[in-house]
């Protein structure tokens, strides 16, 4: 399944220009330019992706964590 913005962009792309001088609306691509790429790779160490399944993984985590603990019981 395409998403949404890729689908607007493959329409753009096969729809026949009226003229040189038409201007059609921007649309971006959903790749980063080459050269923030470039910027990318030299600050690898400082970039992390994150997906969804990541994400929620992390915040379970930390949920768990800061989740209330059983009282201490100690018998003299």
């Amino acid at each position: 399944a395409a998403s949404p913005a890729r689908a607007a962009y493959t329409a753009a792309r096969s729809r026949p220009c009226a003229s040189a001088a038409a201007t059609a609306p921007s649309i971006t691509s959903p790749r980063p330019p080459p050269r923030l790429l470039g910027i990318l790779t030299h600050f690898k160490r400082l970039v992390a992706v994150e997906t969804q399944e990541m994400y929620d993984a992390r915040r379970h985590a930390d949920e768990l964590r800061r989740a209330p603990r059983p009282p201490l019981v100690v018998s003299h």
